[in-house]
């Protein structure tokens, strides 16, 4: 099954045609029921759309809730079009903000070390995960941070520009997701 985002090179366009010079572009904002929707079109995309729900639990339990996630990697391309291939995994950038109850940017960290394992998370969720922490950031550093994951994402590995998309963190949607999903599964 298609996505309808995709583009005939298999990759959802960085800048939407006939608004080169407008804002419709690339990270698009979707809900998170309407990212389930679109991308479960496969088991193997369920099950990686499952590990992407219980991370976010996994966040949401340590009171990280307040930020968007920008979503993107193979998992966001037509590959089982364009490299005969199911994708293995999903790539997130999670841009947050440290709960407000919290005693310092290191005391968070060490407490909820489990969360920014890369390892750990990658195994139990098929999440390749990155984190920008927004509060404690200067300005000039999230605009850096931001350039760089940009430019990271806005490419296939072959040089093809693309896009991507992005998600409130914020954790409201999670059950009308979780049944987008169950149904996606059913069928």
């Amino acid at each position: 099954m298609k996505n309808p985002l995709w583009n005939i090179a298999g990759v959802i366009p960085p800048i939407r045609p006939g608004h080169e010079l407008g804002s419709p572009r690339s990270p698009y904002r979707v809900s998170l029921n309407q990212f389930i929707d679109l991308f479960a079109t496969s088991q193997e995309r369920i099950d990686i759309l499952k590990g992407f729900l219980g991370f976010r639990t996994l966040l949401h339990s340590s009171q990280i809730v307040s930020g968007f996630q920008w979503v993107d990697g193979s998992f966001m391309e037509h590959v089982e079009a364009t490299q005969n291939r199911a994708p293995n995994d999903l790539d997130v950038v999670t841009f947050f903000n440290l709960p407000e109850d919290s005693d310092s940017p290191e005391s968070f960290f060490e407490k909820n070390r489990h969360c920014f394992d890369k390892e750990s998370v990658k195994k139990q969720f098929k999440i390749d995960s990155f984190f920008v922490e927004m509060s404690k950031n200067s300005p000039e550093q999230l605009v850096k941070n931001s350039a760089y994951w940009y430019s990271v994402w806005g490419h296939t590995r072959s040089g093809l520009w693309k896009g991507f998309l992005e998600v409130d963190l914020k954790p409201s949607g999670e059950t009308e997701a979780l049944e987008t999903l169950k149904k996606a599964g059913s069928k």
